[in-house]
């Protein structure tokens, strides 16, 4: 728009005709042949060096382009009048390169009412100029905090100017009479709109590209001025993001073109698949920035980019391992990938690989040991007994290897980031599989105490932290109520009713619901009860609407025990309750059967009996006056209704039939 414009490059007025242009156009590429080009451009904002008969050429294929031509007058300097350059006393100080008497005589005018707002046009693209030549300057040179300080105030005086021109009618009116005097079909109001709509997000991607080649030389300090020069200048329009987008397009084609030749490298030569990788590392971190530069550290688009190269380091170690065997190597490379690996998926598989690789290194020394940890992590006993064998049996001999070689060796380093990785897996698993945190946070705990790798060790006290937060938020939610002399106590690992206690993990249904009689229209009867069942442990049946005790109390009792049920019991129980379904267990639901087939429901009477299995996947099902409906979406006419508040576990279907769907899906999946 500034620089590469056809009435810069030619030096022609923005009213010049059609016969002046080709005039011109012939002297400038006459003295460009003789060499005498630079007496041909002494206007101010002239280009050094000057341009070259192909610029010209170009410049002048512009001019004949009415869109172009609009374009390129409307970034470069009006003429009170148009047609009447050569009269226009500031128009010819340019001409001559006074910039500075130009300037003085806009200024002058810019509170004019007749002329002010041409001349408040030309002194922003005059300043939007004087900015860009410094810019220029600054990418080569090195300029002081004093000229910093002035190249920023050029640009303010330009934006303060575009900001006020950009909402004016009478300036697009004034375009819009230019289009009508240039009187070309191809030309048209509509593209005025369009340049109307535009003008913020053209004038913001300079600054966008210029931040971006700041960045790439290094020189953050100057990036950061420009991204918040557009943040200052973007009043009612889109977001920035788009325009970043724009601007680091070109960013992202080359970084993906960077992670496909280390792939087909690799390829070519999977010996050569860890040099691949490491050159992808250190090209990265380059693109990256730009977009943390634009979008801060937590973009979706660099975090995935991130995600990607990561991806494939951990997918190039795995190729180079099978060619070579060199486990250190992968290692290495490994440590380099995981601060690029942003998504938790992402980070356990890494981590989990530089485990392996570790376990790898120090096997001619630990093989025993390590084989026994292995087969701690991959048996299928809970998280709190493999907890325990790795206190007993893994960890006194790591206190033995310490005792033996120090704590600073390399195999005694190794072997304790080892178990400290497989306690986090433990820890993870509690946690999410077994909804045990006591189990979780000693797991999490010990890891901390063991990990030497420094990123190892954030990651696991960032874990230890949530986890703390976790349990005091869950201890907040346990339940301790009274009703008259009974008391009531839900906990994540007890249900209690007075002195009958049900361990959660015994809990096998849950039933609530609120029951309303009336007669002759008066409430005349009314029950809040809720239910609480294990096969071991028996029943408890809680009504919160005593005799002679406040309706709103028992309503408000009711609804504390049934929060507390949702919080510390029923994500375990569906979870519990799901799993035997899927692997293989039939549970009731009424006169119903669940299994991992589907819903076994039978319809009809005596000889019309008919036995049906309802998908879990055509499994409808919705509530309405105190029943759960289930139907199947194949044959609308299998229907089956339960109340809600008599039928174990109806009342928590929904969150059921989810867990039971989900954990078929990842079956499937696997």
């Amino acid at each position: 728009m500034f620089r590469a414009n056809a009435f810069r490059i030619t030096g022609l007025p923005v009213d010049a005709t059609t016969r002046e242009i080709t005039k011109h156009a012939d002297k400038l590429k006459m003295m460009e042949e003789l060499g005498q080009g630079k007496s041909a451009h002494t206007g101010a904002f002239a280009l050094t060096p000057p341009p070259s008969i192909d610029q010209i050429r170009d410049a002048i294929q512009c001019l004949r382009d009415p869109e172009r031509r609009l374009l390129d007058e409307f970034f470069w300097f009006w003429p009170d009048d148009f047609g009447s350059s050569a009269q226009d006393p500031a128009i010819q100080a340019l001409a001559g390169g006074d910039r500075e008497t130009a300037l003085e005589i806009w200024t002058l005018k810019e509170t004019s009412p007749t002329a002010g707002l041409t001349a408040m046009h030309n002194v922003a693209v005059l300043w939007q100029l004087v900015a860009l030549e410094w810019e220029e300057y600054a990418a080569q040179e090195q300029v002081d905090d004093e000229r910093r300080g002035k190249i920023e105030g050029y640009w303010r005086n330009a934006f303060k100017r575009w900001d006020l021109l950009a909402a004016d009618d009478l300036l697009w009116e004034r375009v819009s009479a230019r289009v009508k005097q240039i009187d070309d079909p191809r030309l048209t109001t509509g593209f005025v709109r369009k340049m109307r709509a535009t003008l913020p997000q053209a004038l913001d991607k300079i600054n966008a590209e210029l931040a971006v080649r700041y960045a790439e030389s290094g020189r953050m300090n100057l990036a950061q001025v420009h991204v918040r020069f557009m943040r200052e200048t973007n009043q009612g329009f889109d977001s920035i993001d788009k325009i970043a987008e724009l601007v680091l397009a070109p960013t992202t084609t080359r970084l993906k073109q960077q992670i496909d030749r280390a792939q087909k490298r690799a390829d070519k030569n999977p010996a050569d698949a860890v040099n691949a990788a490491r050159e992808l590392l250190n090209y990265a971190p380059s693109s990256l920035i730009l977009f943390e530069l634009f979008f801060g550290k937590e973009s979706e688009a660099r975090n995935e980019l991130s995600d990607e190269v990561a991806t494939l380091c951990n997918r190039l170690q795995l190729t180079y391992h099978k060619a070579t065997g060199d486990n250190k190597g992968c290692s290495d490379l490994l440590r380099m990938a995981l601060p690029f690996a942003i998504s938790t998926e992402v980070r356990q598989q890494i981590e989990k690989n530089i485990g392996t690789l570790n376990s790898n290194i120090a096997y001619a020394q630990l093989a025993p040991v390590l084989g026994v940890l292995h087969g701690i992590d991959e048996s299928t006993a809970s998280p709190k007994v493999k907890l325990g064998r790795i206190k007993q049996e893994i960890i006194p001999t790591l206190a033995e290897l310490i005792r033996k070689e120090g704590s600073a060796s390399n195999s005694a380093s190794e072997f304790a980031n080892s178990i400290a990785i497989s306690l986090r897996g433990i820890s993870i698993s509690a946690y999410n599989d077994h909804d045990d945190i006591d189990t979780a946070l000693e797991a999490i705990g010990t890891a901390c105490d063991l990990a030497r790798e420094a990123e190892l060790k954030r990651r696991l006290l960032d874990d230890k932290a949530q986890l703390t937060r976790n349990k005091a938020e869950e201890e907040k939610r346990n339940l301790l109520l009274e009703i008259r002399s009974d008391t009531i106590e839900v906990t994540r690992e007890r249900f209690r009713y007075n002195s009958h206690v049900i361990p959660a993990n015994d809990i096998t249904g849950v039933r609530f619901g609120i029951f309303m009689q009336y007669t002759n229209g008066i409430k005349s009867s009314v029950s809040y009860k809720v239910a609480v069942s294990s096969a071991r442990h028996g029943t408890a049946d809680i009504e919160c609407k005593r005799f002679f005790r406040d309706e709103d109390k028992a309503a408000a009792d009711f609804q504390a025990i049934v929060g507390a049920l949702y919080w510390q019991i029923i994500p375990a129980l569906c979870s519990r309750l799901a799993s035997s379904i899927v692997g293989g267990a039939r549970i009731a639901l009424g006169d119903c059967t669940m299994t991992n087939k589907g819903i076994l429901a039978t319809t009809g009477m005596l000889l019309w009996k008919e036995d049906h299995v309802i998908s879990w996947s055509d499994v409808r099902f919705g509530t309405h006056a105190g029943h759960l409906n289930i139907s199947s979406a194949k044959n609308p006419k299998v229907t089956k209704a339960f109340v809600l508040r008599e039928v174990w576990n109806a009342v928590i279907f929904k969150e059921l039939a989810n867990a039971v769907v989900t954990l078929q899906g990842k079956q499937r999946t696997l």
